[in-house]
């Protein structure tokens, strides 16, 4: 592939002697199959889409605040935040523990046991999330002083929605445990969100009123839509790699004997990473939502939403790098280990930096789509996370490092304290300052979770985690064993 080579030799001779060698290495990027490339291809087309996806959710936000107007905004934006704290629960940590079992599995030719851990598995967290929703439904019609009003129909729409958002999360550890980033991004980061708007604009359409217990309708009907579209081209892709339909009608049998215990209950310290990592970026809206009126919470959450794009920048390097990390470790191959690393350290903090640079300056005018009284105190709100974020960018996806490290019970412990500050920060600081408080104790967070993982990365694998510094990696006897095989 000679795509950038061929444009810059049409140039005239002074800029096409300049420009051929940053066209060779372009043309590299884009056709080399090895490693990195791939991992940069990988994190490159997840940042698009999320950086596009980014653009959808900010649109369909800004068309929900105007349409609902402040109050049901925010009550919207109050359950849906719970709705995606409950299923980084009810997931189990597996599909992070996906990453770890699948490539081993694969690469060790165990295909029947890779189905037992993708099927069983998820029919487990499915069976949980089911489980707690119905517990959830029983509580808000039991106990419906609890509270106002306004959230008891959203909550229960939710209840409905959270086993299918508990398996759009395995299905999409699957997708990117087999380096498929479509299957990944598409469907939670550009088909939900567009759907969602659609159902909503079409009840707007025929008349039906526009609040949150309508918006939540609407995201039920998507969510179940796409996590259904998104079953179907896995399964398809999944025969194609691992065997016929003939293997996948025999799948009783083959799974005769296996056992997912061993592989749940070594996800479970997975659990308490992303559980714990979720609830630290999303504990002030949690906790706004107990002390500060719903239209006020709107407010903070369309400058949350505002922050999202900087945010996008760890989870696109994450979801690329992740896994191969993992693969490295298992290998003992610290030179690709080490060069990973560093390049997802790079590939997050500069194009973060950048993009906070960019909020910060235009902050103000994206803040003001949301509609009225959303840009003046948003904007303070949005200046206060910006700082934590790029910050936490410093150490990439570290906790990461540590999880397909076999150190996921050290980091578990280690979120659990962040977890704990930031709640105890917000519950300080919200009924005294209101959501200036929120956004302090959020950020404050976020600097201790930095000095944690840092110093963690580098006592347990001698690594020093750190833009522009990546130490050469030291054995530690500290790391788990890994997970045993089925029988």
């Amino acid at each position: 592939m000679h795509f950038f080579s061929t444009i810059t030799d049409k140039l005239p001779g002074v800029w096409s002697d300049r420009l051929a060698p940053v066209a060779e290495k372009l043309d590299l990027a884009f056709s080399d199959q090895g490693p990195r490339s791939v991992a940069a291809r990988a994190a490159l087309f997840t940042f698009a889409v999320r950086v596009f996806s980014a653009a959808i959710a900010y649109i369909s936000q800004i068309i929900l605040a105007r349409l609902m107007g402040q109050y049901e905004y925010g009550v919207f934006a109050i359950v849906w935040v719970w709705l995606i704290a409950l299923s980084t629960f009810t997931a189990l940590g597996y599909p992070t523990g996906l990453l770890r079992f699948l490539p081993e599995l694969y690469n060790d030719g165990r295909y029947r046991e890779l189905r037992m851990v993708m099927i069983r598995g998820s029919l487990v967290n499915v069976g949980f999330a089911s489980l707690l929703a119905a517990t959830g439904v029983a509580i808000v019609l039991l106990m419906p002083d609890l509270m106002e009003e306004a959230f008891i129909v959203p909550l229960i729409l939710a209840a409905v929605c959270l086993p299918m958002i508990t398996l759009l999360a395995n299905q999409d550890g699957i997708a990117q445990a087999f380096d498929w980033p479509d299957l990944v991004n598409i469907p939670a980061f550009i088909a939900r969100p567009v759907l969602m708007l659609a159902f909503f604009g079409l009840f707007v359409l025929i008349g039906i009123e526009a609040n949150a217990t309508n918006a939540m309708i609407a995201t039920v009907l998507a969510v179940w839509a796409i996590v259904t579209g998104q079953f179907l081209i896995l399964r398809r892709r999944l025969i194609k790699k691992l065997g016929g339909p003939h293997n996948v009608a025999d799948e009783a049998d083959n799974m005769e004997g296996g056992k997912i215990t061993p592989y749940v209950r070594a996800a479970l310290p997975m659990l308490a990473v992303e559980g714990f990592f979720y609830l630290v970026i999303n504990t002030d809206i949690m906790v706004a939502g107990l002390f500060v009126e719903p239209d006020a919470v709107a407010v903070y959450y369309a400058a949350a939403k505002t922050l999202a794009l900087v945010h996008f920048v760890y989870f696109a390097i994450r979801i690329a790098t992740a896994h191969k990390i993992a693969e490295y470790h298992a290998l003992g191959d610290e030179q690709a280990l080490r060069s990973t690393l560093r390049d997802a350290i790079r590939w997050t903090f500069w194009p973060s930096l950048g993009l906070a640079i960019g909020l910060w300056i235009f902050g103000r005018f994206i803040l003001g789509l949301f509609g009225e009284g959303f840009a003046e105190v948003g904007m303070t709100f949005l200046s206060i996370l910006l700082v934590g974020v790029v910050i936490r960018a410093t150490i990439g996806p570290a906790e990461a490092v540590l999880t397909m490290a076999n150190a996921q019970k050290l980091a578990a412990w280690l979120y659990a304290v962040v977890f704990t500050v930031n709640l105890a920060l917000n519950l300080a600081l919200i009924p005294v300052f209101g959501l200036v408080g929120a956004a302090v104790a959020t950020a404050l967070s976020m600097v201790i979770e930095t000095l944690l993982l840092a110093v963690a990365v580098h006592r347990t694998l001698g690594i020093v985690s750190f833009i522009g510094v990546v130490s050469r990696l030291a054995h530690s006897s500290a790391s788990e064993p890994s997970v045993e095989p089925a029988e």
